[in-house]
């Protein structure tokens, strides 16, 4: 009873932290009505929804497997939630996959860099656990508690403590996936190039104090710093590379087995103007992003090789395999955005694969599909990446691109000159011009439909089913017509 009150206590501290911090945003934005009629429908929509969010939270506070609150750094919300896998979840797992532990995915939520918290992430949590896959959700600063700064520092400070310390709970650190939705995908993929980059220089350095004379120059030094900074311009060598010198932030991106991205802003330059119409404006995100929309957009900073060699090389030897997926009917952040950084991606060489989930919304997948019962596509589709180790994925695409949906490719065909002239203005992501595509773009649509209303939910991983994993249908925790009015006035 102690540790539940406990429990309690520490919920009603964190929501009126997150209350405090909505007050202060909307103080410095001053209260538009976009925010409010955004308000009005997120409130109408957490009520609706409430009686499965209460279940959950019950849960929570219960399951004794459910670790809450575990810190993992000095800020005040450095702390992570661990969702370990159930005796009978592990026993479905194949021997091979539990040898050294069990596989661990770290989750990192989504909330417009402004309201995201770790417990969104329970309804995920909860499945996984009960699949023998180790579930772990850090939490990190928020505007305008933190800038796009302070949340690498802390998701960095989480996964360099997950890497060293997951084995005391059961977890296999040679078996990590890095997970991201929205917004927390877009700040995974910002931890997986920056970090590359640093492994890189660290093995080059080590490298060059190993051998006495080398014909190989140096990427490390004042000259090739002075170098690049005057080559790239804008970018201005890694100026922008947080607390280079802070060895709490090193972590092997070599040592994780996959990066899956959710309904990510992978691009926010481009998004910048859709963003601000959404009720996102350009001075809040210019803000929250440092000022700097281009350098803090993976879909950009991905095509960097171009201007920094050292980029290049830490792609092609340390990115692990990436998997994208994202509904087509977001209107959050359109789906275009995952399919210009897909190809960004496979321009710079890094394999990636990407699956549309049709009719869908931003939070369906995570949120209102979970709670409507059935199968949980979104889980199992993971689940399938995490059995197969990522290796499956590298030879099965998610989607073969005869099946993709077209949109036009700007991001992975433009220049960095144009690129950069693009973020200036604030471009538009990429959107259908004509009747003639919107046309193609509906049969395309129906094509996957197609392939989905299959007897068995379709996997990324063509070698994996699973159903043999003790996945079946889930029964409905609200009335069909609740959730349906719930996705009706869903803001996001």
């Amino acid at each position: 009873m102690g540790e539940t009150i406990h429990e309690v206590q520490v919920v009603t501290e964190r929501a009126f932290l997150l209350t405090r911090l909505a007050f202060t945003l909307l103080n410095y934005m001053g209260v538009g009505w976009r925010w409010v009629t955004k308000l009005f429908q997120m409130l109408t929509f957490v009520v609706l929804l409430l009686p499965a969010f209460l279940e959950i939270l019950f849960w929570l506070l219960r399951d004794d497997n459910v670790l809450l609150n575990v810190r993992y750094g000095p800020e005040s919300r450095n702390s992570l939630d661990i969702y370990k896998p159930t005796e009978k979840g592990k026993a479905l797992l194949p021997k091979e996959k539990t040898k050294n532990g069990v596989p661990v995915i770290v989750f990192l939520s989504g909330g417009a860099w402004i309201i995201g918290y770790k417990c969104w992430g329970a309804l995920m949590g909860k499945e996984f656990s009960e699949h023998g896959v180790m579930f772990v959700t850090p939490d990190y600063r928020n505007f305008p508690q933190g800038r796009i700064v302070d949340m690498l520092e802390d998701v960095n400070v989480a996964i360099r403590w997950i890497f060293k310390n997951i084995h005391r709970y059961g977890g296999d650190p040679n078996q990590i996936f890095l997970v991201g939705q929205s917004a927390g995908a877009h700040i995974g993929a910002l931890c997986l190039l920056t970090e590359a980059e640093r492994e890189r220089r660290h093995k080059l350095a080590k490298e060059e104090r190993s051998l006495s004379r080398t014909s190989e120059p140096s990427y490390t030094g004042a000259a090739y710093q002075t170098k690049h900074s005057e080559a790239s311009g804008v970018w201005n060598g890694y100026r922008h590379d947080f607390r280079e010198k802070d060895d709490r932030l090193r972590w092997r991106v070599s040592k994780v087995k996959g990066y899956i991205g959710i309904s990510g802003a992978y691009d926010l330059a481009g998004l910048a103007n859709y963003l601000h119409t959404r009720g996102l404006y350009r001075s809040v995100l210019s803000s929250i992003l440092a000022h700097d929309m281009s350098f803090y957009s993976p879909a950009r900073r991905v095509l960097l090789p171009q201007f920094n060699p050292d980029l290049k090389l830490a792609i092609n030897s340390f990115i692990p395999p990436i998997t994208l997926f994202h509904g087509t009917a977001d209107q959050s952040i359109p789906y275009s955005a995952t399919t210009d950084f897909a190809s960004a991606l496979r321009t710079a060489g890094i394999h990636a694969h990407v699956k549309y989930y049709v009719n869908k919304s931003h939070t369906d997948p995570i949120i209102e599909d979970p709670i409507g019962g059935g199968y949980d596509k979104l889980v199992m589709d993971i689940f399938s990446i995490v059995i197969s180790g990522g290796d499956l994925c590298r030879n099965n695409p998610c989607m073969p691109e005869k099946d993709s949906p077209k949109t036009p490719t700007r991001t992975a065909n433009a220049s960095f000159k144009d690129l950069s002239e693009a973020g200036s203005k604030n471009a538009m992501p990429s959107t259908l011009t004509s009747d003639h595509e919107k046309q193609n773009m509906h049969r395309m649509e129906q094509v996957i439909e197609n392939r989905l209303q299959t007897d068995r939910p379709s996997s990324p991983c063509a070698n994996v089913d699973p159903t043999q994993f003790g996945f079946e249908p889930t029964e409905p925790m609200l009335p069909e017509w609740v959730i349906n009015y719930a996705r009706a006035v869903n803001p996001f």
